[in-house]
């Protein structure tokens, strides 16, 4: 899936380090929602910011909006989700493309987190 976005942002080139590590807590959305309403008010279509569960790989990207997406939505893609007590696996039939996510990447300080 491809993204034109004409107003896109980078949030770790653009942020603090604290304001970082807001929107990439794992057990709490409030300054990651504060960013997205931020965000929306400046009509910003897409961003990249680390991720907040397994922040040593390349940012996520994030669209605001549908209009960012160079695809049509005939362009749907079939997943499906295996999830177990060891994490997630998920699998893109077409495209051939697989996600793992351990349990541990969902646990903060060793338990389930609450929002």
């Amino acid at each position: 899936m491809e993204i034109n976005a004409e107003r896109g942002l980078a949030l770790q080139q653009h942020l603090t380090p604290e304001s970082l590590d807001g929107i990439t807590d794992p057990c709490s959305y409030a300054a990651s929602q504060l960013c997205g309403d931020g965000m929306r008010k400046r009509h910003v279509q897409a961003f990249e910011a680390p991720s907040a569960r397994s922040p040593e790989t390349q940012p996520v990207v994030g669209v605001m909006t549908p209009f960012a997406f160079s695809s049509t939505p005939f362009d749907f893609q079939d997943w499906t989700l295996e999830i177990t007590a060891e994490g997630v696996t998920a699998v893109c039939f077409g495209g051939g493309l697989t996600a793992q996510f351990t349990r541990a990447q969902f646990l903060v300080d060793g338990r389930w987190p609450t929002p």
